[in-house]
């Protein structure tokens, strides 16, 4: 299927394949071209994301993004991040492919805090991670690239709109392999968002 897309760009742009990767996420081939020069581009789509909300589950989220890097390989041409206003779904992409980033490296630090790494997200990009309900999506997400990492069992919290509507409160809190302890509290509280 070719679909052009030249009314968004300002380069001459046609849609060549679309993919379903799960059902929650579309990965597209796009080819602009600009000054004779043709280049290809892998556009993924969440499309089970409402703007202002949070995806019904965390393993096709997390699964999109590390196919995303997966795509990207050893290029070093930059990932371009973006939901309608720019902000919140958006918020959390950066928020998350951070922190995974920071996981494979190895480099969490000490007194890791994600709110710390959300408020220097909004250094760069204001309003990122929008709501509480994103927040908490936030924070189950690293819970499960964690569990992934070290091998550990979390309980697996697939539909996690229920959860929130539910009000569940708990603490999960394990020993990190550099001596210290993630200690993440989920329950109802107020943050500026």
């Amino acid at each position: 299927m070719i679909c052009e897309c030249s009314c968004y760009t300002a380069a001459p742009t046609s849609w060549t394949k679309e993919q379903e990767l799960n059902p929650d996420v579309i990965l597209r081939t796009l080819t602009v071209t600009f000054q004779k020069e043709e280049r290809t581009i892998s556009h993924f789509q969440y499309v089970a994301w409402p703007d202002r909300g949070i995806p019904d589950t965390y393993g096709y989220f997390l699964n999109m993004i590390e196919q995303v890097r997966c795509k990207q390989g050893e290029d070093s041409t930059p990932i371009s991040v973006h939901c309608s206003a720019g902000c919140g779904r958006t918020g959390v992409i950066c928020t998350l492919d951070y922190i995974r980033q920071l996981l494979l490296k190895q480099r969490i630090p000490p007194h890791f805090s994600i709110f710390d790494v959300v408020l220097e997200m909004r250094k760069q990009r204001p309003a990122a991670v929008q709501t509480q309900e994103q927040y908490g999506f936030v924070y189950h997400a690293v819970i499960e690239m964690f569990r992934a990492a070290l091998g550990v069992f979390v309980p697996n919290y697939e539909n996690l709109k229920e959860l929130w509507k539910a009000g569940l409160y708990f603490i999960l809190c394990w020993p990190l392999c550099s001596g210290f302890s993630l200690l993440l509290f989920l329950a109802d509280f107020e943050i500026s968002l």
